[in-house]
C-alpha cells in the first residue's frame, strides 16, 4: 500500500508539471497519456520495492513528455515526433495502418465473395473485419500507432515480384504473414514487363529500370499499378548483368552500372533526370552493388574481375541555390577474397556490407558470407545451403 501511495503522488506531481494551454491535438495527447498510464500501472503491479517504483516513475516521466500536448510539445504534433502523431491521419501518415487496412479489407472482400446469397454470412464477414481492424496501428489494441504489442504488423514487409510470370506477393520480415499482390502493368510485348528489370527504392518510392521488355525504361509503382515515368536511361540495363543501388547523400539518387553491353558505363537517376557519371575501372558483369559504412556506393567483383570499387564524391557546387554532388570517380579497394565471384548478393549493414552466395568458375557455388568493413574483407559465416 505504501508503495502504491508513493507512486500515486509521483504521478500527480508529474501531471501537474505538464499543465498546458489549448493544444490542437488534445485528443491524441489524451490518448497518448492514457496508454502510458496503462503501462505504468502494469509496471507498478509488478514491483516489490521502492527502487522498482522509482524506475517505473522515471520511465513514465520520460515517455509522457514525448506525448503531443505535453509541456514540451504544446503545439501538439507540430513538434512531437511521438508515434501516435501518425494516427492523426493514418491513411496518409502511417504506412503500417495502410498495410493492415488493405489486408483486412482484402480478406473481408474475399469473405463477401464466398458468401453467395447467405445474408448471415455477410454479418460474419463484417464482424471479422471489425475485429481485425482493432489490431491495426492507431486502433483499439494498438493505440500509439506502432509498435503493437505481440504483433508483427509494424514490422517491415518485403514485396517479391516474380519477373517471368507476373506474380507478386508481400511477406512480413518474420515470415508470419503473406499476401498475394496484383499490379497492373503496361501491355507486355515479346517479354513480360518486369523480366530482368532492376528495382530500387528512392524517397520511399519503388523504381524499376530496364529489362528485356524495354532495356531503357524507367517506371515506378503507384499504389497497385506500375506506371511509366516518361524518363529514359542513357544505357541499357538488365538486372542479372548490371548493378544498382540507392545512394543517400543530401538528396537520394540511384546509381546504375551497365557492366556488360556498355561495359564500364554508369549513370545516376534522381527521380527526374538521368546523368552519366564516371566509368568503372573494370567490367563488373554479374556483380552486385551496395552501400558501405561510409555511405558510399560500392560495386563488388564480377565474372571477370575480383576488383572492388568505391564511388567517391569529392566536392559540391551550388547552381541557383541547389547543392549539386559531383562524383569524382571510382576508387579501387581491396579485392574480394573469393576472387572473380559473380551472381552473388550483397547487402548493407550498419557496420559494413556483406556478400552472400555466388559462384567462382572452377570452384562452383559458394557458401561463405563475406564482410567488407573498414576497407578489408573477412569471412564471417557460412550458409547451410548453396
Amino acid at each position: 500500500m505504501r508503495l502504491n501511495i508513493f507512486a500515486i503522488f509521483t504521478i500527480k506531481a508529474i501531471l501537474a508539471s505538464l499543465t498546458k494551454t489549448a493544444c490542437p491535438d488534445q485528443d491524441l495527447g489524451d490518448k497518448c497519456v492514457k496508454a502510458i498510464e496503462d503501462d505504468l500501472n502494469k509496471c507498478i503491479e509488478a514491483c516489490d520495492s521502492q527502487f522498482c517504483l522509482a524506475d517505473c516513475s522515471r520511465e513514465y516521466s520520460a515517455n509522457i513528455r514525448d506525448c503531443p500536448c505535453s509541456d514540451e510539445h504544446q503545439d501538439g504534433c507540430g513538434s512531437s515526433s511521438h508515434s501516435i502523431c501518425t494516427c492523426k491521419n493514418p491513411q496518409v501518415d502511417n504506412i503500417f495502418f495502410r498495410q493492415c487496412f488493405a489486408e483486412a479489407t482484402g480478406r473481408s472482400n474475399e469473405c463477401y465473395e464466398n458468401c453467395g446469397m447467405n445474408i448471415h454470412c455477410f454479418d460474419g464477414c463484417l464482424a471479422s473485419f471489425k475485429e481485425e481492424m482493432k489490431e491495426c496501428p492507431c486502433m483499439e489494441n494498438c493505440p500509439l500507432g506502432c509498435p503493437c504489442e505481440n504483433r508483427d504488423i509494424c514490422g517491415p514487409y518485403i514485396t517479391a515480384m516474380c519477373q517471368s510470370v507476373d506474380f507478386s506477393y508481400s511477406i512480413s520480415a518474420s515470415g508470419h504473414n503473406k499476401e498475394n499482390r496484383h499490379y497492373t502493368t503496361p501491355a507486355r510485348t515479346t517479354s513480360p514487363f518486369l523480366y530482368r528489370a532492376g528495382f530500387s527504392i528512392m524517397n520511399g518510392e519503388v523504381y524499376i529500370f530496364g529489362g528485356s521488355q524495354d532495356s531503357k525504361k524507367i517506371v515506378k509503382i503507384e499504389q497497385c499499378a506500375i506506371d511509366d515515368t516518361g524518363k529514359r536511361l542513357i544505357s541499357t540495363f538488365y538486372s542479372y548483368l548490371g548493378s544498382l543501388v540507392t545512394l543517400k547523400e543530401n538528396s537520394e539518387k540511384i546509381i546504375l552500372c551497365n557492366s556488360f553491353y556498355d561495359k564500364l558505363k554508369c549513370e545516376s537517376f534522381d527521380g527526374s533526370t538521368t546523368v552519366a557519371i564516371a566509368e568503372t575501372k573494370a567490367q563488373h558483369a554479374y556483380a552486385c552493388m551496395s552501400i558501405n559504412e561510409q555511405g558510399r556506393a560500392t560495386i563488388i567483383a564480377g565474372q571477370e574481375t575480383s576488383s572492388v570499387e568505391i564511388l567517391e564524391t569529392r566536392f559540391f557546387i551550388k547552381i541557383f541555390k541547389i547543392l549539386i554532388i559531383i562524383f569524382s570517380g571510382w576508387q579501387n579497394a581491396q579485392s574480394h577474397l573469393a576472387g572473380n565471384i559473380f551472381m552473388h548478393t550483397c547487402a548493407a549493414l550498419p557496420n559494413g556490407l556483406v556478400t552472400v552466395g555466388g559462384n567462382v568458375i572452377g570452384t562452383g557455388d559458394l557458401k561463405n558470407v563475406y564482410l567488407f568493413r573498414n576497407g578489408q574483407w573477412s569471412v564471417v559465416g557460412q550458409m547451410k545451403n548453396v
